[in-house]
């Protein structure tokens, strides 16, 4: 398993605690990769061959394998009515705009967005959101 895999596995097995797994490990991964988004954010805003090469190579699996875990937790009765085709793109944003943007949030709100108590506070709200308590 390599670095970037590492936010869709491993996971526990039932559905709502593979999402809640699912959730963690890619705040986590987020913040201690924020160039990742800075770069996505560039490279995907307009066509082109290395956006296609990209979704080709890294993101359609990846896609594919958040979105089961989504499908599985939300057909079990676990989660918000979020659409498969949407929840992807919301998690992706939710669990890395914090860090992309750390500066901003610093300079904005005094919080360091790489520190480990803001990473897991933010995890835990993220979590929140998508799942329930």
């Amino acid at each position: 398993m390599t670095e970037v895999d590492s936010f869709v596995s491993p996971l526990r097995p039932g559905p709502k605690e593979s999402v809640e797994d699912l959730r963690r490990g890619l705040v986590r991964f987020a913040a201690a990769r924020p160039e990742l988004n800075r770069i996505m954010i560039k490279e995907a805003s307009a066509p082109s061959d290395r956006l296609s090469w990209l979704v080709d190579t890294h993101i359609r699996r990846r896609y594919e394998a958040f979105t089961a875990v989504w499908l599985r937790m939300r057909d079990a009765g676990h989660g918000r009515a979020v659409p498969v085709e949407l929840v992807y793109h919301l998690a992706i944003g939710a669990a890395s705009l914090l860090h992309a943007n750390a500066p901003e949030v610093d300079a904005l709100t005094g919080v360091r967005a790489s520190d480990p108590e803001t990473v897991e506070a933010h995890a835990d709200a993220m979590i929140e959101m998508f799942v329930g308590g």
